[in-house]
């Protein structure tokens, strides 16, 4: 292999490993809540988990749980997108979706906003709930109270 192709591969890995890394909700990192909060801390064992209540309407449905833009083949048709946080990109997905739950956001993020649009149940800056749900679980999203 010739040095250039190491040094590909190389920086394939590094990509890959970044995508698995746990991104902060804020840079710096929040140390306080308020107005600026894109990120509601939820106890370990709770059951009800809270976030921002971004779009309103209820849903109970089955979880799609979709990591990045190379997972959205994922996206189950009919589901409840939960996903890190949406750009432009990940507006193709929410024609397919019933429901969004996110990790960081809120009320003026690009999930919010689409969400409203598309007239989805939404709550976003739930903290962690790409890492507490499954993909194929059934979640309820009540965006009317950010749950």
């Amino acid at each position: 292999m010739s040095e250039l192709a190491n040094k590909v591969a190389e920086q394939r890995d590094l990509r890959a490993l970044r995508f698995r890394m746990d991104q902060p909700a804020a840079i710096p990192p929040a140390k306080h809540k308020g107005p600026l909060s894109t990120v509601v801390s939820n106890a370990e064992g709770d059951d009800v988990l809270r976030g921002f209540a971004v779009s309103p309407g209820t849903v109970t449905g089955t979880a799609s749980v979709v990591m990045t833009p190379n997972d959205f083949g994922k996206m189950t048709p009919g589901s409840i997108l939960v996903c890190p946080l949406t750009t432009p990109a990940w507006t193709q997905l929410f024609p397919h979706a019933v429901g969004l739950a996110t990790d960081i956001g809120s009320i003026l993020a690009h999930g919010s906003i689409v969400a409203r649009e598309y007239g989805i149940p939404a709550v976003l800056g739930i903290g962690d709930i790409t890492q507490r749900v499954k993909s194929g679980q059934r979640i309820a999203v009540d965006g009317n109270r950010g749950r």
